[in-house]
């Protein structure tokens, strides 16, 4: 399953904050019920372009991957869950809106190859 998300209308505070991103990194897989497999990575774009800038985020979770990409300059993100275990998107879209103050959060869910049977370990 793999909800895709592009964000609008957001805090530009926000988007810009690693200690936010980090927030919503560390915040997703638990609320999920996901198990987070790497540290979190968050890091700042500055290009020449200004609006161009913001941050890039990532978590590898043992059922796939979460990641955010920031344009605080506009107020916008686009953000990936996506795992190869079924899950509810309500509270993560929900905490999507909550943490960075979306007036619009348009997703959509595409399904993936689905392994009800996968025990998902690493070995690491």
């Amino acid at each position: 399953m793999h909800l895709i998300c592009d964000c609008t209308g957001g805090d530009g505070v926000a988007l810009d904050s690693m200690d936010v991103v980090r927030g919503f990194l560390r915040a997703a897989p638990e609320l999920l019920g996901m198990t987070p497999i790497s540290d979190l990575l968050v890091l700042r774009h500055e290009p020449e372009k200004v609006v161009d800038g913001g941050l890039t985020g990532d978590v590898i979770i043992a059922e796939s991957h979460i990641s955010i990409h920031t344009f605080p300059q506009v107020g916008a993100a686009m953000i990936d869950v996506c795992s190869c275990k079924p899950f509810d998107a309500a509270p993560v879209l929900a905490l999507i809106k909550e943490a960075f103050a979306f007036r619009s959060v348009r997703h959509q869910i595409v399904k993936r190859m689905l392994l009800p049977s996968l025990t998902v370990s690493f070995a690491g």
